[in-house]
């Protein structure tokens, strides 16, 4: 695709055995995945806990998963959390087990995984990145945040769009540093609307979408979600629905930070479809702070002729790119004066097969010095870090830019991990020898920098970078500012 730094991996990380109330042994999943679907990476996440009345294991027949999206269960079996099935301790050190056989470096990646499941607060997978962790199965999902404070857990809200209890999801509760991605998309349906355009969720007992828990919703609220597949499948052979992550290895940290960073792919059924969509170079699942539209690329390739590329704003579809083939590229700067300070756009693939992929969103925070963002009384980006960069008023051929930090107090910032990259400009002589341009956390940001003779002003960008308190990776682009205020490019 478009960046050899990344390959792009697939697998399904939502699946159910005999263990709860699936079909087949744990192994005979694996091996599937492995040996027959050709997987790269796959986690079971069998239910720690059931949502159901009454509490009988005879009953967790009717609750077996959906084979399609139009199997069915009845109202009856929804109720409050209780404690149906809790996987056993010797099959959850078998799964440990399994997980640390089956992981192949380069090959094969597996996660160790649960599913909690609760009609209040919605269903998650949870995930760890170690292959030691217990399983942890509390009533509420306030409580499931508390255990997991400082473990490698990522937890991933699935068929979000059913109705509030109905294990639909309630996301006026949501941890951000945990809750990295949302399933758009499994063998119940499509979770990305709230009317469900495509496959819309058919579960008898469960429903179908309802405003106020779709993907859309969650995304109107702030919450930065990656995209991600996942069937939920109940049997070795059941249909997969797969999630792709970009990442430079195969490896489980690769896998990992892929998937925690939101560089990641959903596509309906177990189509392999191909989607990188980035702005001003940065992948999907960014957050962006720029001083200008940006350039955006989509590069596609479908599993069947691309009907149509859409790219979605705020939840709206804004522009659309009509395929020829089953390739497409699109190469452009964004054109639409944004009516607000915060955005976050993605792009949604359909194929004339009737298949989709979505990619994870890009965030995009406009500075206020945006020429188009002027004249707007009130414009209040959600940016941590604001700085400036302006021109030395000194004497000579190779003018000195300087970069100043604009918070009241730089040094109670939320922020680590920061760094200044002016690698883009070849020559750059920092006049802080005796400062590193990689800012220890609380330091003030503030630089000085001589310009080469052969570069214009006009060409010089900086970029900062840093990690904020929801352990996001944040980009903050801001190019030569004149003294009057003008941007540059």
């Amino acid at each position: 695709m478009t960046d050899p730094a990344y390959r792009l991996y697939w697998g399904d990380l939502h699946r159910q055995s005999n263990v709860s109330d699936g079909e087949g042994e744990l192994a005979e999943h694996f091996r599937v995945a492995r040996e027959e679907a050709g997987l790269d990476f796959y986690a079971m996440t069998d239910h720690a806990i059931l949502t159901a009345d009454p509490c009988d294991r005879a009953f967790m027949g009717p609750l077996k998963g959906p084979a399609s999206i139009t199997d069915a269960r009845t109202p009856d079996e929804l109720g409050d959390v209780v404690a149906l099935h809790r996987v056993p301790d010797a099959a959850w050190r078998t799964l440990q087990d399994l997980v640390r056989r089956f992981y192949d470096p380069g090959s094969f990646v597996t996660l160790l995984g649960y599913e909690w499941s609760c009609a209040r607060y919605g269903d998650r997978s949870v995930h760890y990145l170690a292959d030691e962790q217990p399983i942890r199965v509390p009533r509420t999902l306030p409580e499931l945040y508390r255990m997991l404070e400082g473990v490698d857990a990522i937890l991933t809200p699935h068929h979000t769009g059913y109705a509030r209890g109905r294990r639909g999801a309630n996301w006026n509760v949501h941890n951000p540093i945990l809750e990295r991605n949302v399933e758009v998309v499994s063998l119940h349906g499509c979770s990305e609307e709230p009317r469900g355009s495509f496959f819309p969720l058919n579960n008898i007992g469960m429903g179908s979408n309802v405003p106020g828990g779709s993907v859309r919703d969650a995304l109107a609220r702030g919450y930065h979600f990656g995209l991600v597949g996942g069937s939920d499948g109940h049997r070795p052979r059941d249909p997969y629905v797969l999630t792709g992550a970009y990442a430079p290895a195969l490896t489980r940290d690769a896998l990992w930070d892929a998937l925690y960073h939101r560089r990641t792919v959903a596509t309906t059924a177990a189509q392999r479809i191909q989607l990188a969509f980035r702005m001003d170079g940065e992948w999907q699942g960014s957050l962006l702070a720029l001083d200008t539209l940006p350039h955006f690329t989509i590069d596609a390739e479908g599993t069947a002729p691309i009907t149509r590329a859409e790219l979605i704003e705020n939840g709206e579809v804004v522009q659309t790119w009509p395929g020829t083939g089953n390739r497409i590229l699109v190469n452009e700067r964004l054109s639409r004066v944004p009516e607000r300070p915060d955005n976050y756009y993605y792009v949604r693939l359909l194929q004339s097969d009737g298949n989709l992929a979505w990619s994870s969103p890009i965030w995009v925070s406009y500075l206020p010095e945006l020429p188009e963002a002027r004249g707007y009384l009130y414009w209040l980006p959600r940016v941590e870090v604001r700085f400036e960069v302006t021109r030395e008023a000194t004497p000579g051929p190779r003018p000195i830019l300087c970069l100043r930090c604009l918070n009241d107090d730089p040094e109670k910032l939320p922020v680590s991990a920061v760094s200044l990259d002016a690698s883009g400009i070849p020559g750059l002589e920092p006049l802080d020898p005796c400062v590193p341009v990689d800012l220890a956390p609380g330091q003030a940001i503030h630089r000085r920098f001589r310009l080469p003779e052969d570069l214009a002003e006009e060409r010089a960008v900086f970029d900062l970078r840093y990690q904020d308190r929801d352990r996001n990776r944040r980009l903050v682009r801001r190019r030569y500012v004149t003294h009057d205020g003008s941007s540059r490019r």
